[in-house]
């Protein structure tokens, strides 16, 4: 199901969170991954080449942002369960705000 994500410039933390997330070309290559399959931490570091604690890192800002969701996997029982991700399919942001059924700038 898609989801998405939408503010006004009233949710000023939530808009300064997303700001942050998507200001790092890292992070903009994360969701690009996520977007074409749920991936592990470890699998993204992998293939974008970075330390995963650099990996964690910025996937925690994307998180704290809304901009990812996590879902626990499963694994073997002898395996510690796996954490992947998967992204907000839309972000809406208005830039206008309504008042008295009037927008104003």
């Amino acid at each position: 199901m898609a989801r998405t994500i939408r503010l006004n410039l009233t949710q000023e933390q939530e808009l300064a969170a997303i700001g942050k997330a998507l200001s790092s070309d890292w992070r903009i290559r994360i969701l690009r991954l996520c977007s074409r399959q749920k991936m592990s931490i470890a699998d993204m570091a992998k293939e974008l080449r970075i330390p995963p604690s650099s990996c964690a890192m910025h996937v925690k800002i994307l998180v704290d942002a809304g901009l990812l969701d996590r879902d626990t996997l499963q694994g073997e029982p002898w395996k510690c369960p796996a954490e992947s991700y998967r992204n907000a399919d839309r972000i809406d942001i208005r830039l206008m705000e309504m008042v008295r059924g009037q927008t104003t700038s």
